[in-house]
């Protein structure tokens, strides 16, 4: 909701950009909570300093190191209550688990993450340009509801370039990224090995079918399809 807002006014000013005010703490905290949830490659790039038309210039400082700014220059700012409270996942890495790190194993934890997520966003992109260059030779056909890929082709990848193709095209049908997991890829991989013609439903209403030499990815509902041809 908050990001709708700024975007609003970002359209409505004819903007260029939205300025956010995430910092080091914060990209720390991404990084832990998206390993804890098993995001891979692009999860633990964390928070990127510019995407679309949001840029984050305070990225590279300390929470510490803006607050003490702020007191030196006697400007106020303002502490959202909520973020004193234990029952989000984000405030328990904050307030808890960071903490227990930099007192146990790593001092400079929240240094060090930054610099690890970096490296993981290099790799992403690297790994997104790749796929763009894969996908060229494995695309059958592309449509606004489905896109189909050459079996024969995907089964010779990597699992790691298997991964990027699938999400890609899953991301292109369902217009988000979200909810393609590690599971979501593991489902379509036994399509993959199986015998026959199989499917399976992903999330936002994206089915993939295996048949013949080739793997769709479809937002038309193929049970539904098949039953109104019957019909």
């Amino acid at each position: 909701a908050r990001r709708e807002i700024l975007y609003n006014i970002l359209k409505s000013y004819k903007f260029d950009r939205i300025a956010l005010a995430h910092q080091k703490d914060d990209q720390a905290e991404t990084i832990l909570m998206n390993l804890v949830r098993g995001s891979g490659i692009t999860g633990m790039g964390g928070i990127k300093p510019d995407s679309d038309s949001i840029v984050r210039p305070l990225l590279t400082f300390s929470r510490k190191e803006i607050e003490a700014w702020l007191k030196d220059n006697k400007f106020d700012w303002r502490l959202d209550s909520s973020n004193a409270k234990n029952n989000f996942t984000r405030n328990k890495i904050r307030l808890e688990l960071l903490p227990w790190l930099q007192d146990n194993l790593n001092p400079g934890i929240t240094d060090r993450l930054s610099t690890q997520a970096a490296i993981f966003r290099n790799a992403d992109s690297f790994l997104r340009n790749h796929t763009g260059r894969m996908l060229k030779k494995l695309v059958l056909e592309d449509g606004n509801e489905h896109i189909s890929l050459d079996l024969s082709l995907l089964r010779q990848l990597s699992q790691i370039e298997q991964y990027y193709v699938l999400r890609t095209c899953y991301s292109q049908l369902s217009k988000t990224e979200q909810e393609f997991f590690q599971y979501s890829f593991e489902e379509v991989v036994q399509i993959l090995n199986s015998e026959g013609s199989k499917q399976t439903k992903l999330a936002h209403d994206v089915w993939v079918l295996k048949q013949y030499n080739e793997l769709l990815l479809t937002t038309s509902d193929p049970d539904r399809e098949l039953s109104e041809v019957k019909e």
